[in-house]
């Protein structure tokens, strides 16, 4: 027996009905909890080979047809904004007249932001961090903050599935040298399908109490060096930012004692009789400086030097021809610098490419241009802090796949997969045989779902609440059997 462990699960879900007839496959998607059919929701049919052989989109009655499909082995892909996507792999002749995806919907979380004085915090800042999958450090998420309203209450929504913290910001400007409060970071909290976390509450710190001094050498000559303040532990984060005087000097008042990070960046810009200027100063002038310890009267050094230069070489160990020799590396600054520092350059398998250019911080390395054989593995965060080594090595592997059967006591059951990014059904032919491909290799959740239990779509339990099982490059093997 399925037991149902979120109620939201099923509440925020999209249910697609498919009819497979020999080459055409027809859909209907509506939403779970009202049953009203679902327009906009957009579908792509591809083959074994990762051609596209069609590109659907629902109409007001919430269906669409796909057709001329020959016989052989399909990859569905089923996206709607505000929900997780989704994948469908099936034969055609499929053995099933109909079967159904659902689409869980992102994740809410919600609460109340007070002042240190347990007053309402109007105004202030709510920011959700992320640990990405592999990463080694947390790094701000791509939703956007939530903003409190007079009442202190906020709401984050749009979460996709991942493990998140928060942290509340004051509303107060960061200019000026003074630091404004942030809140302790939260607890964690996990998006697996569509969870709403209430009563999520944050309280801002009292404001610091310390002063820090210091200076940047050499001083930006024509033009003005940023000084910014955050904390160690909350990538992205500034609660304090100011130019640093022609001397280099610099001054924060109102500092947290805290583990401390004080990032100077003179690439930026100039003022000229007092008005922000757009020239920049060339070259780049950066330099940072970690606080583990404030010590009263003591003025903290910070020098500026270039801009970092660092070679990237792609590294595939798998079968040729699986991934491409050459691909689009994309490096996000996780550390804030004042503004963007953000690089995309072509990297290839062979000599190593140079990066020139690069702010000595921390960057989420992303690569597009891959085909669905081929993936990004290994931790994805770059670290050109310190001391690096002479070439940092970007890891492709072969693509994940599952060759697999069900028994067949109770019908035809259904197997579901999930993982941070996206789910799928994948669904056997009249054998009870199922595959999956053109996966992230990495860990997954599964499950296996009696018809009697698909047929009505309730009692399905969170994600979180399934089986695990990790995927390796190449093609695994599952036989699976339906618990009594």
């Amino acid at each position: 027996m399925l037991a149902s462990i979120h109620t939201r699960v099923i509440l925020a879900c999209l249910v697609v009905t498919l009819f497979a007839t020999g080459e055409t496959v027809d859909a209907t998607v509506t939403a779970f909890h009202t049953d009203l059919p679902v327009d906009h929701a957009k579908g792509t049919v591809l083959d074994i080979s990762g051609a596209i052989r069609a590109v659907v989109e629902t109409d007001a009655n919430g269906a669409f047809r796909a057709g001329g499909l020959t016989p052989g082995r399909y990859r569905l892909e089923i996206t709607k904004p505000g929900y997780t996507p989704a994948l469908v792999f099936f034969s055609v002749p499929s053995a099933l007249d109909k079967f159904r995806i659902r689409l869980a919907k992102y994740g809410v979380i919600s609460g109340m932001v007070r002042t240190a004085a347990g007053a309402p915090a109007a105004g202030a800042s709510v920011v959700a961090l992320i640990t990405p999958p592999n990463a080694s450090s947390l790094v701000r998420s791509s939703v956007a903050p939530a903003r409190t309203d007079d009442r202190g209450h906020y709401r984050l929504h749009g979460l996709p599935p991942g493990a998140y913290t928060l942290v509340a910001i004051r509303s107060d400007s960061r200019g000026g040298g003074s630091a404004i409060p942030v809140s302790e970071v939260s607890s964690l909290y996990r998006i697996f399908a569509g969870e709403e976390y209430r009563n999520v509450d944050l309280s801002l710190r009292a404001a610091g109490a310390h002063s820090l001094a210091g200076r940047v050498s050499p001083p930006a000559p024509g033009g003005v060096v940023m000084v910014s303040l955050a904390p160690r532990e909350l990538p992205g984060v500034v609660i304090a930012h100011a130019p640093a005087h022609a001397d280099g000097s610099f001054r924060f008042e109102s500092v947290p004692a805290e583990p401390l990070v004080v990032r100077a960046a003179g690439s930026f810009g100039s003022l000229v009789n007092g008005v922000w200027g757009v020239e920049p100063i060339a070259p780049p002038l950066y330099g940072s400086r970690v606080l583990a310890l404030l010590h009263p009267g003591d003025e903290l050094a910070v020098p500026l030097s270039g801009p970092a230069t660092t070679a990237f070489r792609l590294d595939f160990p798998g079968p040729t021809g699986e991934c491409p020799p050459s691909a689009t590396l994309h490096l996000a600054a996780i550390d804030s610098w004042g503004g963007n520092v953000d690089r995309e350059v072509q990297i290839e398998a062979g000599a190593p490419v140079r990066i020139s250019g690069l702010a000595p911080g921390r960057y989420l390395a992303k690569i597009s241009g891959l085909p669905a054989s081929c993936h990004h593995v290994g931790d994805p965060v770059v670290d050109l802090e310190g001391t690096l080594a002479e070439t940092l090595v970007i890891r492709l592997a072969s693509a994940a796949s599952v060759e697999g059967g069900v028994d067949r006591n109770e019908g035809l059951p259904v197997v579901l997969l999930w993982a941070e990014g996206a789910s799928g059904l994948l669904l056997p032919d009249g054998q009870g045989r199922f595959f999956a491909s053109g996966l992230r290799p990495g860990e997954y959740r599964f499950l296996i779902v009696p018809p009697s239990a698909w047929a009505d779509g309730r009692g399905i339990p969170s994600p979180e609440n399934w089986p695990q099982r990790q995927l390796p490059a190449g093609v695994s093997e599952w036989e699976l059997l339906v618990s009594p």
